[in-house]
């Protein structure tokens, strides 16, 4: 039976460094969902997206700053649909 090398600091410092760059990205994609949800009007409602069914509830706070909500609620063989 052969065994596996045991990983290399060089290997950890890679993957730290790609962490970091993926976490980045998170980051500014979290700034730019921020930015754009500080864009829309105030509200809610259902969107069909494949099979699922998120709700969407955007509401102003105290600061003038604007929360948003997203949650899959069912899915598109449970919402009953007017044709």
């Amino acid at each position: 039976m052969t065994s596996k090398r045991t990983p290399t600091l060089k290997q950890l410092f890679k993957a730290w460094l790609k962490y970091e760059q993926k976490s980045s990205e998170v980051m500014h994609l979290k700034w730019a969902l921020d930015d754009l949800a500080n864009k829309v009007q105030p509200g809610s409602e259902l969107i069909i997206h494949g099979d699922k069914v998120y709700r969407i509830t955007t509401k102003p706070t105290f600061g003038g700053r604007i929360n948003y909500d997203i949650n899959r609620i069912a899915t598109a063989d449970e919402i009953e649909t007017i044709k």
